[in-house]
């Protein structure tokens, strides 16, 4: 079990961040036995399928974030939690998270960045039990305790969780990645959360590849595949080059009660031409793959579809003669496969 943690306290960031962030962390983390926590002081706010936790009312902001260490906490000792900042971009897969913990080191200043943390329940208590509420002057300042030198630390829970925890492993620099430093552009290979540090946040970027991710039902990333035909850079490639063409995305047909035949290739194709052209007399969608629409035009049947998803650039042949034809193109497909449907009726769908 992984448990997946929020903190949204106040009226900085509307219920739309928390809602966006769950929905991103679990279609990046599938594979994982999964729960999802806000720590807030709106819980009526909270979407469905995540659990409110009541915040500290002596806390404010991100101080709220060393109370998530607290025995407070309704998650079992043991048990691996993975906080999120709410203004984060999920780009890679999580599951790594549940084999290595940590937390990030800050780009600019000397101490740790909290947006993104990683650690089993029990461990790191200090950071609350010997945290002095007294001692916040005011949200974004801390003062320091009698050891340390006088006069205050300009800062807020980051140096308080550097100060009392500093055995808190690091996680590998690649994993969490700056937006200004190295994801405007596109996020570095290897990144599983962008970090939004200063401005711009997510809400205020419409261009490029953040309005695609940071939304609900976005881009999920791939996980690690076997037998895919082609190396993962070359999808990611394909991927970063399609999604700039000027076609349409695939948004979905909405709910209708109408049947769908799948057309796949294989010897029992042409055993079921009667059936097929049976269920497309009464008004069911004939879907095609790859090169099946072949043998159905020959059978005298029109695909109301034809969907390609392979990535190899012979799969450019597929397409030669199918004019009159719906494609449905994966944004893994080759540019061939682009160039030999120029001029047709074409739609993206990412997979």
């Amino acid at each position: 079990m992984i448990h997946i943690v929020s903190v949204r306290v106040g009226a900085k960031y509307g219920p739309d961040y928390v809602e966006r962030l769950h929905d991103m962390a679990s279609r990046n983390i599938s594979t994982l036995e999964q729960a999802h926590w806000c720590v807030t002081d709106d819980p009526e706010s909270v979407p469905d399928g995540v659990n409110a936790i009541d915040a500290n009312p002596l806390l404010a902001g991100w101080w709220q974030k060393p109370y998530l260490f607290s025995r407070d906490m309704p998650w079992p000792d043991g048990e691996r939690v993975l906080y999120l900042d709410l203004d984060v971009a999920i780009t890679g897969r999580l599951e790594d998270f549940a084999k290595q913990k940590g937390i990030i080191r800050d780009w600019s200043w000397p101490c740790f960045n909290s947006s993104v943390m990683c650690w089993d329940v029990g461990e790191h208590r200090q950071i609350w039990n010997e945290f002095d509420i007294d001692t916040i002057d005011k949200p974004g300042q801390l003062v320091p305790r009698e050891a340390l030198p006088a006069g205050q630390i300009n800062g807020g829970d980051q140096e308080w969780i550097t100060q009392a925890a500093p055995d808190f492993p690091i996680l590998p620099a690649e994993w969490c990645v700056s937006y200004k430093a190295s994801a405007v552009d596109w996020p570095p290979a290897g990144a599983k959360v962008v970090v939004f540090h200063g401005q711009p946040k997510p809400h205020e970027i419409k261009d490029g590849w953040v309005p695609n991710v940071w939304r609900i039902g976005g881009f999920t990333s791939l996980p690690v595949m076997n037998g895919v035909n082609v190396e993962d850079h070359t999808i990611t490639d394909n991927i970063k080059a399609n999604v700039l063409r000027d076609i349409p995305w695939f948004s979905g047909f909405g709910e209708r009660p109408q049947k769908a035949v799948i057309c796949c290739g294989g010897p029992s194709l042409t055993d079921s031409l009667s059936d097929i052209r049976w269920h497309a007399r009464n008004g069911a969608r004939i879907i095609a793959v790859n090169n099946v629409w072949r043998v159905l035009v020959k059978a005298g049947i029109k695909p109301d579809a034809c969907i390609l998803l392979d990535a190899r650039p012979e799969n450019a042949e597929f397409v030669k003669g199918g004019e009159n034809l719906k494609w449905f193109v994966a944004s893994q497909c080759d540019d061939a496969v682009f160039r030999a449907l120029e001029g047709r009726d074409v739609v993206l769908w990412h997979s």
